[in-house]
């Protein structure tokens, strides 16, 4: 019980800190640099609560104040390169029996690369080397899909789950045949658990969120505008 509470505390820490530091004026780069690594260790360690907070929090601090962008590229390395390792190994032997001492880390790379392309755009040469730059989507699009289609209903669960905030900066990736069908079969099907269809609707309510939130950024910006005009 005492641990929950922590962990709760430590969430609205989390997003209490989001909205501070970009009012914070001249703050050091010894206090950036330390939040910075606190939010890595967070996101490395703790449940999917602490990680989304922590991953919104990154976006905020390193894309409009730090702007440490190697160090979200490393980090989505790092979980990304546990997946593509998972899926050579599996490809390779699927009744290898070390995949299922593997689960775990599988399922915190699932949920956390899509919420690290939610927040960084990875495909831009800013944040990457150009050559690799266009194909960084389609990588992260074809790795969680492969796991979308896994027998595993907890792995297929995160998976799914990693795509929907994928799609969120990726709008056009959910309009591929392969993303409808994914969700239609999911929606649709009689035997797809009942889990499996929430997350789906999750999905497709947090694009419709995100969607109302961007064009009402866009409205105000207008507005702004409009009153230097006049």
């Amino acid at each position: 019980m005492s641990q929950q509470i922590d962990y709760l505390v430590l969430y609205h820490v989390t997003q209490s800190l989001e909205i501070v530091l970009p009012l914070m004026e001249h703050p050091s780069e010894e206090f950036l640099a330390s939040v910075e690594e606190d939010l890595i260790t967070l996101i490395m360690k703790c449940g999917q609560l602490i990680v989304q907070a922590c991953v919104s929090c990154l976006g905020i601090l390193i894309n409009t104040m730090t702007h440490n962008y190697k160090l979200a590229q490393d980090c989505f390395k790092k979980f990304f390169i546990c997946l593509a390792q998972y899926r050579k190994q599996f490809t390779e032997n699927p009744e290898d029996p070390s995949l299922e001492s593997q689960k775990g880390v599988v399922i915190r790379s699932l949920f956390t690369v899509g919420l690290l392309c939610q927040h960084f755009e990875f495909d831009q040469g800013k944040q990457t080397h150009a050559k690799s730059a266009a194909s960084i989507q389609n990588q992260v699009y074809d790795i969680l899909t492969f796991f979308s289609a896994s027998s595993d209903e907890e792995i297929r669960h995160r998976a799914i789950s990693g795509l929907g905030f994928f799609f969120i900066r990726y709008e056009k990736m959910m309009l591929r045949e392969q993303s409808r069908t994914l969700y239609i079969d999911v929606l649709k099907g009689f035997d797809a658990p009942v889990k499996l269809k929430c997350q789906v609707l999750k999905n497709l309510q947090l694009h419709l969120l995100s969607d109302e939130k961007r064009l009402t950024r866009q409205n105000q910006q207008m507005r702004k505008e409009l009153k230097r005009e006049v």
